[in-house]
């Protein structure tokens, strides 16, 4: 070709650097130059790996200026090589999926008279209503995912609508968040881009259209109607907001080539470029990829990178919420399929690194390999022998769902029938070859429905499979790969030398503005690549009788995962799990699972050391009040809370200040309440105030206080003012198709020495274990200082009434104490605890342990008593006449009955002992339902709730059954907790749960159990 013809560019803005690639038409490279972010703007903008990040949001995002910054010194870069920018003709790009920009409304004016003597950061600043863009690490939109995958009814339909589940990293969530958490910005905002079009319209000098195949990483375009969905463009921004979030969005371009228009004077004046270059649409990073050769249906792209990714192009569309399906960035009628796994090279070097190291100079994959080519596949020496089959996470894995771990499984290799655990552990020379298997069948289960036969009688398969990445230089691993997945026409090694994103788009620059009419981008591409150099045939792909080998145990592999996954399923849907998170294993009914922890931080504090922060002051009632004052606007409303806030003020001006100041300076001692004489003026003036709230409040209100988007702030802020930052003791959020929680431990990666399991209270009504975080944190540490090495709790956060009535709140308990036996297998460590309507819960379900006909109802089977049950002021029976209100305590009757009266829902009669305990009369009932060491029961005799605990612990003592209380002269409900927040003296703060903690030592021993 002569050296005065046409060329195209390519860019590849990816999270950690910009590449800019210039081809001739034959394909060939002429010249490319980049841009590291850490690098060149790492001390400017503060990033590290190309992201800035905010670890307590889970918010990982990156300057825009930065990457305007880098575009200029990108093409600089292509000058200084003297390469001849005037010849491109056209250019294109790829750029990281999922992330957004933000533009103002001065946006258009802006990049329509950008000047040459400046810069492009220079002149752009005002272009973006918001500086920062989302990046696809982020993972603060947990509570928008569930929103999603709940829209349209399940994560399974959403996929069949957009061509995934909701995952933290995609942009519809992502604007729903910010539109939540930044409404002024979200006003100011005129459009929204892609990254992949927000680079584009930099080079048009306007805003350009999303690219289609990177729309559908939004889960927001409608796949099968090729349109945005409107019950999605509603969930973002509420049914009024659609008109303005679809202009905001803008049309999506359908054709992935042609021109959407001339280059922008900026860059012909300032580098040269041909005021003729045209601008073609922009895609993602994983379309481009499949564009960096000429990529036929049935063929494969395996990624075997750090994370291992699977790409296919498919005519057929068959979403699933364990992957994703696109459309196809240049052909209409296609669809790329994607897989994304976390566990690729880092998993296969754990298992690498756990073999004798190789001799010093040697090629560290050396013992690998040649452990994993002399095992035959599924290591089956003999036709007698079971196949072997294993997952190997060591990260928490997206696909399928599961935590960190490893099993190991046989079954017949025969028909894959007689799945099992294995009896023991398999040599470590075995797992080479049983984690590339099985990384492989994982692949093979997910894409099957995909592949059909490619002729001559033979199964279906890829017909070639393309391995790019690390992994692909290995060829003990090539060769497994290809005894798996098969390729009738063999497995190549594709060498791009790690352009392929930026290869794709200047590809598809060439295709968008060479191409004859009709013509697709496999024919152009395919006419103009060349093999030679690009690709190296590194496995003969499909052996007859070795892929029918995996084929027979495909099934006994998927039910294996099935197996893993059951006790440890996130109901939230996939990719929920953030990083930074801790392991601990345990062994479940013959298998491995793990238990996620979110750290509050490692802080070493020495042995036997409380965890103690400062008593609640009037400070933290005001920032409390700051915090919570935002939830109530979003989650209650403007009007209502305004409402609830008016009605408050005669209380709270007039009410309140009377009657604190008679009961407590001028009432004569001997007619006030022994509560009154003893507490301290903050202590009863909080009582008062929250006695006029669960009176006068709406449980709707009323939750918001104790949820936890206001819990949360609220302790790490405590946790700031006391220095104790990060926090000894972590904590995770635990969710099962039965339950969820949280689960709090010292050291999670070791068993627990006593699980304490507790249910909170809140009238059923109102209350979450985010609430009690600081309770459960100091309990641990006291749990320690009596003498347990690793004290764990598991706090139930149950669904609340009127969301839900009986038995779902049973069940919930339910599942959650058999969760706990599934962990520690041991009943004998358990103790089952909680506060008021949570108390009530241990009861009841204590109960339906132990009733037949319940058992049966609720399919409860084996579960054993737990070892002890330790109870704070328990409601005992659910509604009673006998319920008086005191002149301190806080509860008020009306209102307990009105909760009891939900619990029941009409499902149950109000006074059947399983729903409400103080009920039950029947001694033998109790001796069987007791737990093996007893209860003790902690109350105030100021407590309106004093009679009835009284009247159950005398039904317990009838029964013979242990039982010790601490009643507490002029306490009133929940003392024990609410004692650690509202009294100043440490030793009064402590004291209940000292008195708790020393109770469940003397009755629970790990070395007796």
């Amino acid at each position: 070709m002569a050296d005065d013809g046409p060329l195209y560019l390519g860019f590849d803005l990816s999270t950690q650097q910009l590449k800019a690639i210039v081809i001739r038409s034959d394909l060939t490279v002429v010249a490319d130059a980049k841009v590291e972010f850490d690098g060149d703007f790492g001390s400017n903008y503060g990033v590290k790996k190309g992201v800035m990040v905010n670890e307590d949001e889970g918010e990982v995002f990156a300057p825009v200026a930065m990457w305007l910054e880098s575009l200029d010194l990108v093409l600089r870069r292509l000058q200084e090589k003297n390469t001849p920018l005037g010849r491109i003709r056209g250019i294109s790009g790829s750029c990281q999926q999922h992330g957004s920009v933000y533009w103002s409304h001065d946006a258009e004016k802006l990049l329509g008279g950008l000047q040459p003597g400046r810069s492009l950061v220079d002149q752009l600043t005002g272009a973006f209503s918001h500086p920062y863009g989302p990046n696809w690490q982020d993972h603060s939109t947990q509570a928008e995912c569930d929103q999603f995958d709940a829209k349209l009814g399940s994560a399974e339909r959403l996929a069949e609508v957009t061509g995934s589940a909701a995952h933290h990293r995609f942009t519809g969530p992502q604007i729903m968040r910010l539109r939540r958490k930044l409404p002024d910005m979200y006003a100011a905002t005129s459009r929204i881009s892609l990254v992949s079009s927000f680079l584009a319209s930099l080079l048009l000098g306007s805003i350009a259209p999303m690219d289609i195949s990177d729309a559908c990483g939004m889960d927001l375009w409608d796949i099968p109607g090729d349109n945005w969905s409107e019950p999605l463009l509603e969930l973002v921004a509420g049914k009024d907001g659609v008109p303005e979030l679809r202009a905001k969005l803008g049309e999506v371009r359908q054709d992935g080539g042609g021109s959407m228009g001339k280059i922008s004077s900026y860059f012909t004046a300032k580098y040269g470029f041909d005021p003729e270059c045209g601008i073609a649409p922009f895609t993602g990073d994983n379309p481009a990829t499949i564009l960096a050769l000429p990529l036929r249906p049935l063929d494969a792209i395996v990624s075997l990178g750090t994370s291992t990714t699977f790409l296919m192009i498919t005519p057929v569309y068959k979403p699933d919420p364990s992957y994703h399906f696109f459309n196809h960035p240049t052909t209409k009628g296609q669809y790329m399929f994607m897989l994304c796994y976390k566990n690729g090279a880092l998993a296969r070097e754990k298992v690498r690194d756990a073999l004798p190291k190789p001799d010093e100079g040697s090629d560290p994959w050396k013992n690998f390999n040649k452990a994993a080519l002399q095992t035959p596949p599924l290591d089956i020496k003999s036709e007698s022998d079971p196949a072997k089959l294993g997952l190997y996470f060591f990260l928490p894995e997206i696909v399928p769902n599961i935590s960190s771990g490893t099993w190991r499984y046989t079954a017949n290799a025969a028909d894959g029938s007689g799945l099992a655990e294995a009896k023991e552990t398999w040599p470590a020379e075995t797992d080479p070859r049983i984690i590339v298997e099985s990384q492989a069948l994982s692949m093979r289960l997910r894409s099957q429905k995909l592949v059909h036969s490619p002729g001559e009688g033979l199964p279906a398969q890829p017909r070639r499979i393309y391995l790019v990445g690390g992994g692909s230089l290995n060829p003990a691993i090539t060769r497994i790969m290809g005894d798996v997945l098969g390729g009738v026409d063999g497995v190549y090694k594709l060498d791009v030398g790690g352009n392929a994103c930026a290869l794709g788009g200047a590809y598809k620059a060439v295709w968008a503005f060479e191409r004859a009419e009709g013509e697709t981008f496999d024919e152009l591409i395919g006419k103009r690549w060349k093999e030679e150099g690009a690709i190296q045939r590194v496995d003969e792909g499909y052996k007859e009788g070795v892929f029918e080998k995996y084929g027979k145990v495909l099934p006994a592999f998927e039910k294996m995962e099935e197996k893993i996954l059951a006790p440890t399923r996130h109901r939230t849907g996939p990719d929920r799990t953030r990083p930074g998170q801790l392991a601990r294993s345990s062994r479940t009914n013959g298998m491995s699972t793990r238990i996620w922890t979110r750290p509050f931080g490692r802080r070493r504090l020495r042995n036997r050391t409380i965890c103690l922060l400062g008593p609640v002051s009037y400070l933290d009632c005001a920032v409390f009040c700051l915090f919570l004052a935002p939830q109530l606007l979003w989650q209650v409303g403007f009007r209502d809370t305004v409402v609830c806030v008016l009605q408050a003020l005669p209380f709270l001006l007039l009410k309140l200040p009377v009657a604190f100041i008679w009961g407590r300076y001028l009432c004569p001692r001997r007619l006030q309440s022994l509560f009154v004489q003893r507490s301290t003026p903050f202590e009863d003036f909080v009582t008062r105030c929250v006695r006029y709230a669960f009176c006068n409040i709406p449980p709707r209100i009323a939750r918001v206080f104790f949820c936890k988007w206001v819990a949360l702030p609220f302790l790490h802020f405590r946790m700031f003012r006391y220095g104790l930052v990060p926090s000894p003791i972590t904590w995770n959020e635990v969710e099962t198709d039965l339950f969820r929680g949280i689960w709090i431990c010292k050291k999670p990666l070791k068993d627990p020495d006593i699980v304490i399991y507790y249910i909170h209270g809140g009238g059923f009504a109102m209350g979450t274990p985010f609430f009690y975080l600081e309770f459960f944190l100091t309990w641990c540490s006291i749990l320690r200082s009596v003498g347990y090495r690793n004290p764990a709790i598991l706090a139930l956060d149950y669904t609340l009434v009127p969301d839900a009535s009986y038995p779902t709140q049973i069940r919930e308990a339910l599942g959650g104490y058999e969760y706990i036996l599934n962990l520690v297998d041991d009943p004998s460590i358990v103790c089952v605890s909680g506060d008021s309507a949570g108390a009530m819960l241990v009861l009841s379900f204590l109960l339906h342990l132990s009733d037949k006909q319940a058992g049966k109802d609720f399919g409860i089977r084996g579960l054993g008593k737990p070892a002890f049950a330790m109870l704070i002021s328990p409601w005992v029976t659910l509604v009673s006449d006998q319920h008086k209100n005191t002149a301190s305590d806080y509860l008020d009757a009306r209102q307990l009955n009105q909760y009891g009266r939900q619990l029941a829902g009409g499902n149950i009669s109000e006074v059947d002992p399983l729903i409400s305990p103080g009920c039950c009369k029947d001694v033998a009932w109790w001796r069987r339902a007791s737990p093996q060491r007893g209860i003790f029961i902690a109350y105030g005799l100021d407590e309106m709730l004093a009679p009835d605990i009284e009247a159950l612990v005398r039904t317990l003592q009838n029964a013979k059954v242990k039982v010790g209380i601490q009643a507490e002269p002029g306490g009133i409900h929940a003392w024990p907790v609410a004692s650690l927040f509202l009294c100043s003296d440490q030793q009064e703060r402590l004291r209940g749960l000292r008195t708790m903690s020393e109770e469940v030592r003397r009755h629970i021993r790990k070395d007796e159990s």
